[in-house]
């Protein structure tokens, strides 16, 4: 999924069309040949921040663009998602700039499961699972980019399910109900689920590649990868979208 913060020209052809160029016989005997899908077609369905020439994408390639929606003299604020952004990473410089000895308090028998943890030259992480587990500094910004998070995912999991013609019913129906507790940050270890929220700090200033491609990304997965100019912290005004 990528988020889009503005609208830049392009002189490719959008993706959807590449894709059904590609696809579209090129011969009678191509086309005698080429599979019928029996499955009946998906229902029209929109999906939260997502233009509609976007929607399709979600289907075709397993992500999609969200638009955050520009402020105006009717809206002046921004969007709760792209505000929480923005606060978590204003505090995740805050406490990564701490001294070590402080940041160590943070650690946990669990390793990089949780808590705060360190491989000296390359990076610096912390795995947030619950409330009482973030530090004092990082946990009202987590709870509150959490949140919204949480609910741009139950909101596209209900545009998902109306497309495949389910029972979407009130609360958690259809495909909502594999969201279910882990759109809020717990607050104790017993209110603990799958669901984490991981912050990096890389280290140096010269450039590397710091992610190797992934392809384990679920449908109901989020993974905000940011571009950044010398940290993990900041997007540089050259970028007008990152991917989620």
């Amino acid at each position: 999924m990528a988020i889009e913060t503005s609208p830049q020209p392009s002189n490719h052809a959008p993706l959807l069309s590449r894709i059904i160029s590609h696809l579209r016989p090129k011969s009678k005997d191509q086309t005698r040949n080429f599979p019928i899908d029996p499955r009946p077609p998906l229902r029209p369905s929109s999906l939260p921040l997502v233009l509609s020439k976007h929607t399709p994408n979600l289907a075709l390639q397993g992500w999609t663009t969200v638009s955050f929606p520009v402020p105006s003299s009717e809206c002046p604020s921004q969007h709760p998602l792209q505000q929480g952004f923005e606060n978590l990473f204003e505090s995740s410089k805050a406490f990564f700039d701490q001294p070590i000895e402080e940041k160590e308090k943070w650690k946990t028998k669990l390793g990089s499961e949780e808590g705060w943890s360190r491989i000296e030259g390359e990076k610096e992480f912390i795995t947030i699972r619950t409330v009482e587990g973030t530090p004092e500094t990082l946990r009202d910004a987590a709870k509150q980019c959490w949140a919204a998070a949480g609910d741009l995912i139950d909101g596209m999991l209900g545009g998902v399910s109306e497309s495949l013609g389910m029972d979407v019913g009130e609360g958690e129906g259809g495909l909502r109900r594999f969201v279910g507790p882990c759109k809020r940050l717990g607050e104790t270890k017993e209110d603990k689920t799958p669901t984490m929220l991981r912050l990096f700090r890389y280290e140096g200033e010269e450039a590397k590649i710091v992610a190797e491609r992934k392809c384990d990304i679920t449908f109901s997965s989020q993974c905000f990868l940011l571009f950044f100019h010398s940290s993990l912290f900041t997007i540089p005004t050259t970028s007008s979208c990152f991917y989620i």
